[in-house]
């Protein structure tokens, strides 16, 4: 690669900066000593171009952002230093090569300009994501011009790709650019830091300092999203996103400093790039990825089939699944029960362990069990007004679950329910809310009523009557 000079990591705790830390700052003395060297680094570079990858700003579900206002400003108030403000120039030329590389790819993405802005209730400006590491870039260097990227709430493996397709754009475009990822490891490092303490903060982080110091970016692009979540980390998409950027080159990476004395995992560092390389790691990993589902497609029980089917009959044909053709394929007394038995049922579709749509019935609205699946599957796939309607492309990506809904029966007090074995049901007037049972992230019979009521529009002090369900759940 010849335009595309390095990829930097640094952290954005606004506290190492010397106005809001008044001396605290000094308890990240490594941190401080790393990203002096990644600002003296980039000012022997002398990049025209600063990439910058942040995992705070306007943060979408759904695609990343992108500035694209020629200024942009940005200031530290929030921090009690309104004094502290910077104004940054974005490269509209590059933002309309990337848009174009985008829509070649099917890329979900926002440029961002003020008028774009207004729809969103958002705003044009910078974030304390790429502030803080401008504050010390820009006591050694400040002749360049920015892209500002915010990363979206997308799998690992579909950021690595959008930074294939930015390193793409970098080499054509031509200009000296440095990538600068930003973000923090674990914030659940010590019980006394911004989140509790969670055993999988120190793992995290362990992980992620030692896959960098080996450059081996495959252990981060396949990690187990649970341990990431567990361990409430904001930088690990930014980072994946900058080294799909390499991905077609040889690399190696270094790490220039790591701690955590506030609970938050700080890491600085950088990518050397090298030669060419023969394969790319995206690549491997969609293979392996494709392995895996063909597994999971042949241990699928026949009501996740039919859920299936019913979904790839939508999305690929844009018709209804014909049951009748369809049920030789299941088993027999399988078939017998679906025709004859009515029940409401729920369909969760996940993509790359996220959510990515789920639409049922609290009781039957169809003739059959069969056709409540059916249907219940096309709507979880086109109507979950939380997202977009699942495109042909994912349909093969997509991990999907049954549950069959058992006879609902009203309760008298909380104590009356297990998260792990019944689903709620929160009724007030008119409003009704229904969260199901043995949820990941859900732990607790108060959480589980709160989200319930979140989703029913009752205020969480409200009384509400309450019912109580099983499931039986059909899942890989």
């Amino acid at each position: 690669m010849d335009a595309l000079k390095r990829i930097m990591f640094a952290p954005h705790p606004p506290i190492l900066i010397h106005e809001i830390g008044q001396g605290r700052e000094r308890e990240a003395s490594q941190t401080l000593d790393g990203l002096t060297k990644v600002a003296e680094l980039i000012g022997d570079i002398q990049p025209k171009l600063l990439i910058t990858i942040t995992p705070h700003g306007n943060v979408f579900n759904n695609g990343i952002c992108i500035l694209n206002e020629k200024e942009v400003t940005g200031h530290f108030g929030m921090f009690g230093a309104h004094a502290i403000h910077m104004e940054k120039s974005i490269d509209l030329g590059f933002n309309e090569q990337l848009e174009k590389a985008f829509i070649k790819h099917d890329i979900s993405y926002l440029l961002l300009d003020q008028e774009s802005a207004k729809d969103y209730g958002v705003e044009v400006a910078l974030d304390h994501g790429c502030m803080v590491p401008y504050h010390f870039i820009d006591q050694v260097y400040r002749d360049y011009q920015i892209i500002h990227i915010t990363v979206g709430l997308l799998s690992l493996k579909a950021l690595y790709q959008i930074g294939v397709i930015i390193g793409e754009v970098v080499e054509k475009y031509g200009e000296d650019t440095v990538i600068l990822a930003s973000g923090d490891l674990s914030h659940a490092l010590k019980s006394d830091g911004p989140y509790n303490y969670h055993p999988d903060g120190p793992t995290f982080d362990q992980l992620l300092v030692e896959s960098l110091e080996n450059s081996d970016y495959e252990a981060l692009l396949t990690m187990d999203y649970k341990l990431h979540e567990n361990a409430q980390v904001c930088g690990l998409r930014s980072f994946i996103m900058a080294l799909g950027a390499v991905d077609l080159v040889e690399s190696t990476s270094e790490v220039f400093s790591y701690e955590g004395p506030f609970g938050v995992g700080y890491l600085t560092g950088q990518v050397h790039i090298l030669n060419k390389k023969l394969e790319s790691l995206l690549e491997k990993v969609n293979r392996v990825k494709a392995d895996k589902m063909v597994e999971i497609f042949d241990r699928e029980e026949d009501y996740i089939k039919l859920a299936r089917a019913s979904i790839n009959a939508w999305v690929k044909e844009h018709k209804t699944l014909d049951w009748d053709a369809f049920k030789d394929k299941l088993q027999p007394h399988v078939v017998e029960r679906l025709e004859n038995n009515r029940a409401g049922a729920f369909v969760s579709i996940h993509k790359d362990h996220q959510l990515r749509g789920c639409i049922g019935t609290i009781q039957a609205t169809q003739d059959t069990l069969a056709q409540e699946i059916i249907h219940n599957a096309v709507s979880a796939a086109s109507s979950d007004f939380r997202f977009s309607p699942v495109q042909e492309r994912e349909c093969y990506d997509l991990e999907v679950k049954v549950d069959i809904l058992h006879e609902i029966e009203p309760i008298q007090n909380k104590d009356q329910l297990d998260v792990s074995k019944y689903g709620v049901i929160v009724e007030k007037a008119h409003k009704r809310g229904l969260l199901l049972p043995n949820l990941d992230g859900v732990d607790s019979i108060h959480q589980q009523i709160n989200i319930a009521k979140q989703k029913a529009g009752i205020e969480q002090h409200e009384d509400a009557q309450l019912y109580r369900f099983e499931v039986e759940r059909h899942e890989i």
